[in-house]
């Protein structure tokens, strides 16, 4: 397979993969919380979300969503959260972890943790996607 030169590639191949499973500790943010609703809806994902079970609640039907369609956890205390989401993927229940209302340095510190987290001998990777409005790839000089 080569390069992925566009975001609707991007999404082509991975919904060909078939849905992983997402877990969002700190869900209530909107921009977390939006994005794992509109991967559920893509076929990208079935989200697992850990936080405030009533915010969350809320949230999902600002976004049209029935709560009783979606899987939370409640456990509105990030840190708390973050443990829960590495523990979930641990477990082999999860696969991915989409950061929601929570610093980086509490997910990391949940996820590097030498005897709950998920350390290994490889590597540890932290991904983010976007595209250039020009669609080029955003290269400029």
């Amino acid at each position: 397979m080569g390069p992925i030169r566009s975001m609707p590639e991007l999404i082509e191949r991975a919904v060909a993969l078939g849905p992983c499973r997402l877990v969002v500790p700190g869900a209530e943010s909107e921009s977390a919380l939006s994005a794992a609703v509109e991967a559920r809806r893509a076929g990208l994902a079935h989200p697992l979300l850990i936080g405030d079970r009533p915010a969350l609640e809320a949230g999902l039907r600002r976004l049209g969503e029935d709560p009783a369609g979606h899987v939370i956890h409640h456990e509105p205390d990030a840190a708390r959260a973050a443990r829960r989401a590495v523990a979930l993927v641990r477990a082999g229940e999860a696969e991915v972890i989409l950061k929601g209302r929570l610093t980086t340095a509490e997910l990391m510190r949940a996820v590097l943790n030498r005897t709950e987290g998920l350390r290994g001998e490889g590597l540890v990777s932290d991904v983010m996607v976007s595209e250039s409005p020009a669609g080029d790839g955003g290269a400029r000089v």
